[in-house]
């Protein structure tokens, strides 16, 4: 009698092994995007945090967008660090003031997530860059 394996036993056995490769694979990438959402979310709470700085030393939100590291000057984190961006694509979040008697009065910062859109979602933005956008805290 011969020892070994037939090669049906060995297509069954890298069938399983590649199922679960798909399977492994499949979940870390959601993982990965969980995660890269979670930090798009506290990104843009750090940004309003700035903007509620920024707005209590000048009486107004900045004009400029996209939103820039001197824009904000050293309101950044308090004065030591850089704008947050988008840690998939590295692109500048997305804000958009609301001007009044050429004055910023408001604002909304938005990124784009990958996966489900948390239920705090401002959608009277009115914004078409972003998938999750934020108001200004009451």
């Amino acid at each position: 009698m011969k020892k070994g394996f037939t090669l049906v036993e060995l297509i069954v056995v890298l069938a399983i092994i590649g199922l679960l490769t798909v399977v492994v694979i499949s979940s870390t990438d959601f993982a990965h995007k969980n995660a890269r959402d979670q930090r798009r979310q506290a990104d843009l709470k750090e940004i309003q945090i700035d903007l509620a700085q920024y707005y209590g030393y000048y009486g107004s939100y900045p004009t400029t967008t996209p939103l820039t590291t001197s824009g904000l000057g050293n309101f950044i984190l308090g004065g030591a660090g850089n704008l947050p961006s988008d840690p998939l694509t590295n692109q500048s979040y997305y804000y958009y003031p609301t001007m009044s008697n050429n004055i910023a009065v408001s604002y909304c910062v938005g990124a784009t997530l990958e996966e489900s859109i948390p239920s705090d979602n401002a959608t009277s933005c009115g914004t078409s860059g972003a998938n999750y956008m934020q108001l200004p805290p009451q």
